[in-house]
């Protein structure tokens, strides 16, 4: 029966849809998706900022960061922004708020699935 259903709904790909990865430029282009790991480390700390000292941290986040606009280097304008890249305290900071969200949504699954 598993089969039956199974079978019945599953995609029919195209040969292009096999081979998706060679026209996503993500994965050749001189490596610029480093940049959406950067722009998740930035917004992670703003984020954390704003929880933290809330509308203060919004105004630090425009005066500081967003009225820079390209003014300097980007990484310049975060080191201005309280955010140093050369420090191992951002990352840490980072993988800690992603570690606290997967288990918030462990938690949530296993609330809703037990």
């Amino acid at each position: 029966m598993y089969k039956k259903i199974s079978l019945k709904n599953k995609l029919n790909l195209e040969t292009q849809d096999l081979i998706a990865a060679i026209y996503v430029p993500h994965f050749y282009y001189s490596f610029y998706v480093y940049k959406y790991a950067i722009g998740h480390l930035a917004a992670s700390f703003f984020f954390s900022k704003y929880k933290k000292e809330g509308t203060k941290a919004l105004e630090f986040y425009i005066e500081n960061f967003l009225s820079a606009g390209s003014s300097d280097w980007p990484l310049n304008i975060l080191k201005n922004a309280g955010i140093d890249f050369s420090f191992d305290q951002v990352y840490e900071d980072s993988f800690n708020y992603v570690e606290t969200l997967i288990e918030e949504w462990v938690k949530l699954g296993e609330e809703l699935f037990n």
